[in-house]
Order: structure tokens, then sequence, then C-alpha cells
């Protein structure tokens, strides 16, 4: 815990004041390959009840708590990619009336995770994040 407070507080000292988070999941099924080597044998995304976390949700949840100081409207776009339908030319959005996510914790709590088919290696391209002139920087955060 103590590591991403001194994460969060390098990134303050090194000038962030505030950005615009942005959040991209894999969904190809190189996450069944690699959860039968380091998930019970479980694909990465599987949801395992309420009291035990898939490494894609400990991941969100880290990331949340280091880099939410820096997000000032708690409003996180989330889109995964890799899945049967976009494969590797498209995103789709965690939720389905394609608004942001309210902050980290509805990002990993969505049970999309479950829902959605994995399909071939790691795409190449994805949706970009759009920002204003009025914007903070975007920082877009993979989760490969």
């Amino acid at each position: 815990m103590h590591i991403m407070y001194q994460v969060a507080e390098a990134c303050w000292r090194a000038g962030l004041e505030s950005s615009s988070l942005i959040v991209g999941v894999d969904f190809t099924a190189s996450n069944e390959w690699k959860g039968r080597k380091s998930f019970n044998q479980n694909c990465l995304h599987r949801l395992v009840g309420s009291k035990v976390i898939n490494p894609y949700q400990k991941v969100i949840s880290v990331l949340g708590q280091t880099l939410a100081p820096f997000d000032d409207d708690n409003k996180i776009p989330a889109y995964g990619f890799g899945d049967r339908e976009t494969k590797d030319h498209s995103v789709f959005p965690f939720r389905y009336d394609e608004k942001p996510c309210g902050g980290f914790e509805e990002v990993s709590a969505t049970r999309l995770f479950a829902d959605k088919f994995l399909t071939g290696p790691l795409p190449r391209g994805g949706r970009s994040g759009q920002t204003t002139s009025h914007s903070p920087p975007a920082v877009p955060v993979l989760i490969p």
C-alpha cells in the first residue's frame, strides 16, 4: 500500500496535477493461456465470487488507488478490446450505455468480465480518447 502512495507522490512532484484517465483492457484469448499458468488454471477475467478478485480487478484497484487523486471528475471511460466481436479493429465500452464509469470502483466491479468471449492474439490498434483544449491531459491506462 505504501508504494502506491510513493508513486502518486512522485507523479505529483513530476508536475502531474490533474488528468483524464482512460482504461483499456485486453480480452484476447491470451488471458486463457496465461491464466492456466498463473490464476489456478482459470481465465484471468474469471469472476470467482465476491471475496476473490481476479488479476484484472486487482490491477484496476491498485491503479485506482494510485491515480484517482489526479482524476478531477471521477469519470473514467473504460474500453475492452480483442474479444470475438471487436477482434483487432475496434473497442467496446464497459458500460452498455457507453457512459464513462464512475471511478475505478465501477471499472473493477463491472460484470462484463464474465460476459465477453475471448479471441486471437493481442490486437495492434484501438480507439483513442477525445480531449478538448480545456481537458487535462489524457492518461491512457492499457492493461494487457
